[in-house]
């Protein structure tokens, strides 16, 4: 397995799977727009989820079964992480020995899916100081230039450390505005 939980060419996979459907979006960008839309207040039900989706990637028309079946396991897996008491929600992203500048853009595409996803979730909600900022910062790093070498140690750190930290706005903003399931927590299985 990867750092990011899954296995190390599930991205990949997932992104040839997109383009084979003719679905621009990149698996980072839908898994931005997935986390945004569920750390927003977007009700944990299994299915609220597609639709704006849809609207966001596929001009409102539903995806393949095969892109569903694909899509399914991350959206679970990414409410049971951001519920979960021992903060292990994880970006996905592509593989730790892909091109630096193709991770680099995968962050920016799942920065920009998650503001997509917080802006049709909760649009124009109240938020502390504290989420407008980490809101403004996503907005920043969304247009990070890809522009480094491949072997630059300090743009590698400084992608972790990115990484990381989208890690912790999600979180945030999900401890501000997200929604824990009703009933029962283990129905997300």
């Amino acid at each position: 397995m990867s750092h990011n939980g899954q296995e190390p060419h599930f991205y990949e996979g997932l992104a040839r799977l997109l383009a084979s459907q003719q679905i621009t979006a990149s698996p980072a960008e839908l898994h931005g727009i997935i986390t945004g839309l569920v750390s927003s207040g977007l009700a944990m039900d299994g299915k609220s989820w597609l639709e704006p989706l849809y609207d966001l990637t596929n001009n409102g028309l539903a995806f393949s079964q095969p892109v569903k079946e694909a899509l399914e396991p991350l959206y679970l897996e990414l409410c049971q992480q951001l519920v979960g008491a021992d903060f292990e929600f994880q970006l996905l992203l592509p593989a730790e020995d892909e091109a630096l500048p193709d991770r680099i853009q995968a962050l920016c595409d799942w920065a920009q899916g998650f503001l997509a996803g917080y802006g049709v979730q909760a649009g124009k909600a109240k938020v502390s100081a504290e989420v407008k900022e980490a809101l403004d910062d996503l907005a920043e790093i969304a247009n990070l230039s890809t522009d480094v070498e491949e072997d630059d140690d300090m743009a590698e750190s400084a992608f972790i450390e990115v990484e990381e930290y989208l890690r912790v706005v999600a979180m945030l903003v999900f401890s501000n505005l997200g929604h824990r399931p009703k009933g029962n927590e283990h129905t997300l299985h």
